[in-house]
This record gives structure tokens, C-alpha cells and sequence, in this order.
């Protein structure tokens, strides 16, 4: 079975403070695969803190963009400062000891977003993980190989050589870009607000779930795009095809995806009340070409006080993400 980067170094997928201070209490030296950042804070005034920042984020989004572009691998920033050793007739450098955070807290979706918008194309499956520490944050960000090689950040397309992040020679560049490549598809979940609605003897809260999907790989089309979706919690959709159960499958979503030209899907969600547990909403969704992909989340409401009335009830419908 594949492991992640993070399971192959510290043996779990969510890793806490106590991992973090065990590894580094030997030496640990930079790979293809693994870069170390350390974060020093200095005392500086406001303005040259925000370009020290912002120097500091460029880096990090230099590293993912040459994972991308190499065999994937994984970035933990806020580790110890590194020193240089002799190993042999060769000098490396090696992190060990009291780990630098990072004083300011990342919101994960706002950063991989970040992320997102300065990596052409746009990459996916990047992971970010928070860990909080003493005086601050450490980050991990996983990153796959990429299927849709060369991506670009700043203008450049950066690789991994040996234990550093490079620019990419031009022979290097033309190589990626003729590579097979397969579309790859990405999707945006939006929920309408929920109304309270009655069948006796049931109860139910009724909302619309919005679909966008997207071909994020420019000149290759994919075909035959569908979508599965799944609920708990004795929960149903409308206008579907029922499999068994609590499953919709839509097939007929879009007969071609091209790149730049999302296709937008919606559908209705029954969930009966009392809403305890939250009910999870699973779709996988895909094509003649992709890989299928899936994305599950709980479903929230919060009473709409601005809409209430004796005889009918409104709810903001939020989702939370599962990973």
C-alpha cells in the first residue's frame, strides 16, 4: 500500500509537536525528496518584516513548484537552523536540535490557495499540515509528483537536484512537456441555504448543492463526465438515478471538459431531522480519461435568524471539509 511522505518519515499522517522535537534530535540531512526551512525571527519594523515574509513564502512556493516538476516530495518548514558537517571529503548541511517556527499562523486553505494561484498550471494535491509549537507554527507541505508536467512559478520552472531547488535547464523544460499527459480534474462545492420543510410525520431540511467541476490541464479534453455522490445520516437526493441506499450517481454531467470552460452542476439534498450526527457528503467524480477523485464533507446548518417566521425556517448550510 502507498505511503505518504509524512508516514514514511514519522510513522503517522497527523503529526504533533513530540514527533517533530524526536526526529530532529539526530542529524538529519536534505534529500531529493525532503528540503528543510527554518524560520529566524530578527527584530525588524513592520515593513521589513513584510518583505522578509514575503521573501520567505516565494521560497517555500519555489520548493512545491520543483517537487511538482520532479519525483514529489515534502517541505517542513519551521525546522532547526541548519549547520554545515563534513561527511567524508563532502560538506553537508544538517538540521538537528531546537526547532525555528514560524511565528505567523497560515489559515490552510488561504495558503494553498496562494499556492494555487502563482503555480501555472494549476497544481494539485498539495497537502499543508499546522503544527503549533512554543512561539509558533510548523508547516508540512506534501507534494505528489505531478502528472502535468512543467509547471511554472515567477516565470521559471524549478526542479530538485540532488539535495537543492534549481531552475530548470531548457532541455529539462522541453522534456516534461512531452510527456503524456492525461486531463485532470478539480471541483468547487457550493451549498444554498437550507429551509425546513414537513411531510408528516417527518421533518426535513432542504438545500441545493452546487457543483463546479474543472479540466485544469490546458490542450487536453476529457470526456463522459460524471458524478457519485453519497449521504448519511437517512439523507436523499433529488433528480437521480438511485444505485442503493443514499447514493446518486449523475451520469451525464457534460459529454466533453475542456480546459478554461468549467461545466456547473446542481442537485437537490434532503436530510431529515433532528440533524444529529452531522450528516457526510461523499462525490467522486471523473471521466473517459481522469482519474477518479473524491471529496468528502460534513454538513452544518446555523438558524438563519434574519428569516425566521412562525411557519417557515431558514439555515446557513456550511461545509466542513474531511481529509
Amino acid at each position: 500500500m502507498y505511503k505518504s511522505f509524512i508516514e514514511e518519515i514519522f510513522q503517522t499522517t497527523e503529526v504533533t509537536k513530540e514527533d517533530l522535537e524526536r526526529y530532529f534530535e539526530t542529524e538529519r540531512d536534505e534529500t531529493l525528496f525532503l528540503e528543510f526551512k527554518s524560520f529566524v525571527d530578527k527584530d525588524v519594523n513592520n515593513r521589513e518584516k513584510e518583505l522578509r515574509d514575503a521573501e520567505k513564502i516565494k521560497g517555500v512556493i519555489k520548493t512545491i513548484d520543483a517537487f511538482l516538476n520532479s519525483n514529489g516530495g515534502l517541505l517542513i518548514w519551521g525546522a532547526p537552523e541548519s549547520v554545515e558537517v563534513n561527511r567524508g571529503k563532502k560538506k553537508i548541511k544538517v538540521c538537528q536540535g531546537t526547532l525555528c517556527p514560524v511565528p505567523t499562523f497560515y489559515d490552510r486553505d488561504a495558503f494553498v490557495n496562494k499556492i494555487a494561484s502563482q503555480i501555472r498550471p494549476l497544481p494539485q494535491g498539495v497537502r499543508m499540515q499546522s503544527i503549533q509549537v512554543e512561539k509558533g507554527y510548523i508547516y508540512l507541505f506534501e507534494v505528489p509528483e505531478s502528472q502535468n508536467k512543467p509547471h511554472q512559478f515567477d516565470g521559471r520552472y524549478y526542479i530538485r537536484l540532488d539535495t537543492n531547488t534549481s531552475i530548470a535547464e531548457h532541455y529539462l523544460v522541453h522534456a516534461m512537456c512531452r510527456q503524456i499527459k492525461n486531463p485532470e480534474l478539480s471541483i468547487k462545492v457550493t451549498l444554498g441555504n437550507g429551509r425546513m420543510r414537513t411531510n408528516e410525520p417527518k421533518r426535513f431540511i432542504s438545500f441545493t448543492l452546487f457543483v463546479n467541476i474543472e479540466n485544469t490541464v490546458e490542450g487536453i479534453n476529457d470526456y463522459d463526465i460524471y458524478i457519485k455522490s453519497h449521504i448519511t445520516n437517512d439523507g436523499q437526493f433529488g433528480k437521480f438515478r438511485q444505485d442503493r441506499g443514499h447514493t446518486a450517481l449523475f451520469e451525464d454531467v457534460s459529454k466533453i471538459l475542456s480546459f478554461g470552460l468549467p461545466v456547473e452542476f446542481d442537485f437537490d439534498v434532503f436530510v431529515n431531522v433532528p440533524v444529529i450526527p452531522e450528516p457526510i457528503i461523499t462525490i467522486w467524480y471523473g471521466g473517459r480519461n481522469s482519474l477518479v477523485k473524491k471529496v468528502s464533507f460534513k454538513v452544518k446548518f446555523n438558524l438563519n435568524e434574519d428569516t425566521y417566521t412562525q411557519n417557515l425556517t431558514f439555515y446557513h448550510t456550511i461545509a466542513e471539509y474531511i481529509d
